[in-house]
């Protein structure tokens, strides 16, 4: 689907651009809701819960790096399940499973997109076309990236990664001068229950790390940069979900938080750097959806040219559009 390399002359991914494929797909609209569930289960030890949920991912990430720099390909979990399942039905049925989760993940966070370009542009409209509307314009944009090059997808996520890291670092360094450690005081640990529920959802924060196995292929050293890029990029990620943590703890009220739960990163913002601050948070949620979206096309493109160089795909799904897009990526993205 996808052409790789070989036979298209594509700059080879480096470092920093598989980490940023990684962070890009972790750090995605998800986390500005799931900071606010989770900080309502555990409260003051919410940053433990990402911790764990950090230490979680990176034994995970570890196999995923151990396997995509011994058998790299652009096929990702995929390639895996055929060498550990064989070439059988069983093992296509998961493929073709993974990658109808991918496509319905791009989908919910191309609407969340629409939702927050709606939110930050029409302010007060709830009109459903229009969320639609830039839902579908922001799939088509990052379809357009992922048909030129991989090395275009590289940078690309490399700028928007940046950006957003940007945004989120300066909500923390703003956090940081009003931190008041009396309301980030761990007075009684959490139940059992919270904890381990807790987990559960920090690491759905954490989801999409996995991505970056779909770039085994397209570095030159897989066996030295694959395990760093997910040493790096999960690192990161977990610093920066802890330091958002212990601003949030410290500027959301519990009653606030109950009641904003969903934009909890929003509310945080908000006292901080007042409608800066929430015009800040809706560009970061518009730069993590759409970073999102180009690091999850990313991965659909990949498994699918590598379905189809396996002849599990029909041919019309392997045949050639324009550039690096083929009818099938056409298909999946409608």
């Amino acid at each position: 689907m996808m052409n790789t390399e070989g036979n298209n002359g594509n700059k080879p991914l480096g470092l920093w651009n598989v980490v940023s494929i990684g962070i890009g797909a972790m750090v995605g609209a998800g986390i500005f809701a799931l900071l606010g569930q989770a900080a309502l289960l555990m409260e003051a030890s919410t940053w433990v819960a990402f911790a764990f949920g950090g230490i979680v991912a990176m034994f995970s990430g570890y196999a995923y790096a151990r396997l995509g720099a011994s058998y790299p390909s652009n096929g990702g979990i995929i390639d895996f399940f055929r060498r550990g399942l064989g070439n059988g039905v069983f093992s296509l049925a998961l493929s073709l499973l993974y990658l109808l989760t991918l496509a319905v993940s791009i989908a919910m966070v191309a609407r969340a997109f629409g939702a927050y370009a709606v939110q930050f542009l029409h302010e007060g409209s709830q009109e459903e076309h229009l969320i639609l509307l830039y839902a579908l314009g922001i799939i088509a944009v990052m379809t357009l990236f992922n048909s030129l090059s991989n090395h275009a997808v590289g940078r690309l996520e490399v700028i928007l990664v940046g950006i957003k890291m940007m945004i989120l670092l300066l909500l923390i360094i703003a956090g940081v001068w009003s931190l008041q450690p009396a309301h980030i005081s761990v007075s009684a640990p959490p139940s059992s229950g919270a904890f381990f529920s807790c987990i559960g959802i920090t690491f759905l924060a954490y989801a999409g790390f996995g991505m970056m196995a779909n770039a085994a292929d397209k570095v030159k050293d897989p066996q030295v940069i694959m395990p760093r890029a997910f040493l790096v990029a999960i690192g990161v990620t977990t610093l920066l979900y802890i330091s958002l943590a212990l601003v949030l703890l410290s500027d959301v009220s519990a009653l606030e938080l109950e009641k904003y739960a969903d934009t909890a990163v929003a509310q945080a913002a908000s006292p901080l750097l007042g409608h800066v601050g929430y015009v800040i948070v809706v560009i970061g949620a518009l730069l993590a959806t759409a970073s999102a979206i180009n690091a999850n096309l990313f991965a659909v493109f990949n498994i699918m040219d590598n379905m189809g160089s396996e002849r599990e795909l029909p041919k019309l799904m392997n045949k050639s559009l324009w550039r690096q897009s083929t009818w099938g990526n056409i298909i999946v993205v409608v």
